[in-house]
């Protein structure tokens, strides 16, 4: 078996991070709790991300990305546009009654951190 790389252990922490946030909220997480359930040692989430807006700016940053190739693999799917905003929808109804809906992150971190001076934005 082999050890994982240093980006093995980033990715690890923003997937973590991003799991509590939208559970829980970005203000009510904590870094310690991050470290626990990504069970990494406090250097290594240190050294990947000195503060935690650095770490939320990169959670959400990682939601973006997986929200645009789902748009974009979803929009693949049909030959007409009619279709494609048909596809979408149909996802989006799916995704706000999984169990896994939490609202969108975005807002959350909106509603959180309303100062457009905040790094997070």
């Amino acid at each position: 078996m082999t050890e994982p790389t240093r980006n093995d252990k980033r990715q690890h922490i923003v997937e973590t991070a991003y799991a509590l946030f939208k559970r829980v909220g970005f203000h009510a997480t904590g870094i310690d709790r991050i470290i626990a359930e990504a069970n990494v040692a406090k250097m290594t989430m240190y050294r990947h991300f000195p503060s935690k807006d650095d770490l939320m700016v990169e959670v959400l940053a990682y939601r973006a990305g997986r929200f645009e190739r789902q748009l974009d693999r979803l929009a693949g799917e049909a030959a007409t546009p009619e279709r494609k905003i048909g596809i979408i929808f149909d996802w989006y109804g799916r995704w706000f009654h999984s169990a896994d809906f939490h609202g969108c992150l975005f807002a959350h971190a909106l509603a959180e951190f309303g100062d457009p001076a905040h790094p997070v934005f």
